[in-house]
């Protein structure tokens, strides 16, 4: 039952006209503003009502957070200021520790944008978004007292690491203040934990819509930049704050390339050498070694970062559909123009798991009739950890029709609440959008593909063979149908033949069906599942898939935190 300050410079709202409450969404409420002047005679232009809009919204999500604090137990004590006054500011904070005896944290989160090209920004707009930030931050290193001060958290923003277009000043501000909690650290010694989060952009939060609008949202999300999460976000700050080392003081916080970027500006330039994989058509490749008809690689959390995302019991291993993918593109670096159409009889014989902090792979093919014969070894010794074939041809064969059924019984929960509460998988394998039915027969699901950019930034020219997290999301309602009807999870252990037809792109929406082939009592599972597009044409099969789990194996689910499961 802590104490909070919270300190803005808009006054605390009245209660909401009678009028407004109830009306929810923007559209709504831009129909309600446009009547209303209207009705008194009057004319809004499309900006007023913006501003009415996001002032209604950004009122209703003060109350609602403030009530949250209170029924919490929080007591809230919410104070008027101009941060960037430094007698009204600055007496504040001599006040509160009149008035409390101490300050045990503070989160610096004030800031303002003003976007435009540098060369249009007028002085003053400059001088209010780094004022903003700095000046408050400037104010509290002076007044606040690291004797009883355990937390310093200064919120700041990618834009500061690594720049974004028509944000200068905003860059300027947030990188300005990077440097300023590192003099601190080394000002305050060991007594305070210092910390300068450089946020992506926020998505939605308990009671507002988040940072940006869904349009800024899909055009930050082609660029690689993924929203953060209101949950993953706050244990991210508290995991920091609470146990995060003194030494270490600026966070990147946030799904994106922005690493691959750094170190691709940064990087001397030095001829590529002749046998190593660099950019082109195959993603999981890039960075490889090829020599005839053998291929090295070592992965890590950087070159496969999708590893992250697919861990069992804590530790990173590596897919079966990724698997699938990497002895499809090696077969395709080798094979002469001609396409990748089928896998057969893919076996795992010995799982790839990331224990240390990398992995060698070394994929060995061999001519088998028209295609490849393939193992997946970890550093070329020993018992292979995959086994396949695969089938090549001038072209892909056409999509065929497929009907999938419509009379399976209703899912017991919703796509969100399986990634919840019964699978492992991280945010890039998150590919079952809705589950449509399920019964003892089979299931059936909405799935999304995924770019190569979304599990390797740098594959910006890249095409998949396999999508292996769209096989993957297929693979994964084997998992909810084996814990709906049988309360057992099961893994991925052969299949039989894994074939994709047509050679246009996948859509964004697609039928995923399973269907089952062994009894459902059976331990078990032997299955086909189609992948379709909304036209009822087959472009992804899998058939006589095969796994192989337990009740026991339940243990895996239960979401995905970086490893740690959620409640």
């Amino acid at each position: 039952k802590p104490t909070i300050v919270m300190l803005g410079r808009s006054p605390m709202p009245s209660e909401e006209d009678g009028a407004s409450v109830g009306i929810e969404g923007r559209s709504e409420l831009r129909r309600f503003f446009v009547e209303q002047a209207k009705a008194a005679g009057e004319s809004l232009r499309p900006a007023e009502v913006e501003r009415q809009i996001s002032r209604l919204l950004g009122e209703r999500e003060m109350h609602n957070n403030l009530a949250d604090l209170k029924e919490a137990g929080v007591k809230v004590d919410y104070r008027v200021v101009d941060v960037r006054d430094e007698a009204a500011f600055g007496g504040l904070i001599d006040e509160l520790y009149d008035k409390y005896g101490r300050i045990d944290a503070v989160l610096h989160g004030a800031g303002v944008i003003e976007d435009k090209l540098l060369v249009d920004k007028p002085q003053e707009a400059v001088d209010r978004v780094i004022g903003t930030k700095l000046d408050a931050a400037w104010i509290m290193a002076e007044k606040l007292r690291p004797e009883s001060l355990k937390f310093f958290s200064l919120f700041t923003s990618v834009a500061g690491r690594y720049g974004n277009p028509g944000q200068s000043d905003y860059a300027t501000a947030n990188e300005t203040l990077n440097r300023l909690a590192w003099i601190l650290r080394a000002h305050w010694g060991g007594k305070v934990k210092v910390a300068s989060f450089n946020w992506n952009p926020w998505g939605p939060t308990t009671h507002g819509a988040g940072m940006v609008t869904p349009e800024v949202r899909a055009q930050f999300e082609a660029r690689g930049v993924m929203l953060i999460e209101a949950e993953a976000g706050m244990r991210i700050l508290f995991n920091e704050l609470l146990y995060g080392p003194l030494d270490e003081v600026e966070i990147v916080a946030g799904d994106c390339p922005w690493e691959y970027d750094e170190a691709r500006h940064g990087a001397l330039p030095k001829p590529p050498e002749a046998a190593v994989v660099q950019g082109g058509p195959l993603a999981l490749l890039d960075g490889a070694t090829a020599e005839g008809l053998s291929l090295n690689k070592c992965i890590d959390l950087v070159s496969d970062p999708y590893l992250d995302h697919h861990r069992i019991d804590g530790v990173p291993v590596q897919p079966f559909a990724g698997a699938c993918e990497y002895l499809a593109e090696t077969a395709s670096l080798m094979a002469d123009g001609r396409k990748v159409i089928a896998i057969e009889g893919m076996q795992l014989m010995n799982g790839l798991r990331l224990a240390g902090e990398s992995l060698p792979l070394a994929i060995r093919l061999s001519v088998s009739g028209e295609g490849f014969s393939g193992e997946i070894h970890q550093d070329d010794s020993g018992k292979p950890s995959y086994r396949g074939r695969v089938l090549l041809a001038d072209k892909l064969p056409p999509a065929p029709a497929y009907q999938w059924p419509t009379d399976l019984a209703a899912p017991p929960l919703s796509s969100d609440a399986a990634y919840r509460g019964w699978l492992f998988h991280g945010p890039m394998f998150q590919t079952i959008t809705e589950l449509l039915g399920v019964d003892e027969r089979g299931l059936l699901a909405r799935l999304r593909p995924t770019r190569p950019s979304e599990l390797y930034p740098p594959a910006k020219d890249a095409q998949w063979i396999f999508d292996p997290a769209l096989v993957d999301g297929a693979i994964q309602t084997v998992l909810i149908w084996s814990r709906a009807v049988r309360n057992s999870t099961p893994l991925p252990t052969r299949l039989g033949r894994l074939l994709r037809f047509g050679e246009e792109p996948l859509p964004e929406r697609l039928i995923s069906h399973l269907q089952l082939l062994s009894d459902p009592a059976d331990p078990a599972i032997h299955c086909h599942i189609a992948i379709c597009d909304e036209q009822g044409r087959l472009r992804i099969m899998l058939e006589d898939f095969e796994g192989a789990g337990s009740a026991a194996m339940n243990r895996v689910g239960g979401g995905w935190a970086y490893g740690e499961p959620t409640e």
